[in-house]
């Protein structure tokens, strides 16, 4: 039993320690774009491809929600690798819907609760989009 506890001890300082390296990444990144005028804030986010719009998702709860996009994107049988390939402008606009979503609460209880129905085609914004870029993957791959 001593071993268990140590274990589950262990594993919540390993996570406690990447949440806080995330979040001191986040702050560094914060601190130095809030040292920006506009014009050079426009700038740095135009040459990372992002907008003033892509900020709230890149802070705050975004790292979390971009976790459930991914395990949404799973569920789908979306290869984030690959649905890049034609449809990055779709899913740069899924981030943005998902950082948006009113529908979050239910979302990750569905994924608590594991998943035992299709649910997600009723309640997510972006399942039609994932059903889509699924569906190219799947005629990509075919022979």
């Amino acid at each position: 039993m001593p071993n268990t506890i140590w274990g589950a001890v262990r594993s919540v300082e390993c996570r406690m320690a990447r949440a806080l390296r995330r979040w001191n990444a986040e702050r560094r990144v914060e601190l130095h774009l809030s040292g920006l005028n506009d014009d050079e804030l426009g700038h740095a986010l135009a040459d990372a491809g992002l907008t003033r719009s892509d900020l709230p998702t890149m802070f705050g709860s975004g790292h979390r929600r971009r976790r459930l996009m991914t395990r949404m994107m799973a569920h789908f049988r979306v290869d984030p690798k690959r649905a890049a390939l034609g449809y990055q402008a779709a899913l740069k606009d899924a981030e943005r819907v998902c950082a948006n979503c009113t529908n979050v609460k239910r979302c990750r209880r569905w994924f608590d609760w594991g998943r035992r129905n299709d649910a997600p085609r009723v309640f997510c914004p972006n399942a039609e989009l994932f059903d889509e870029v699924a569906e190219q993957q799947r005629r990509r791959q075919a022979p």
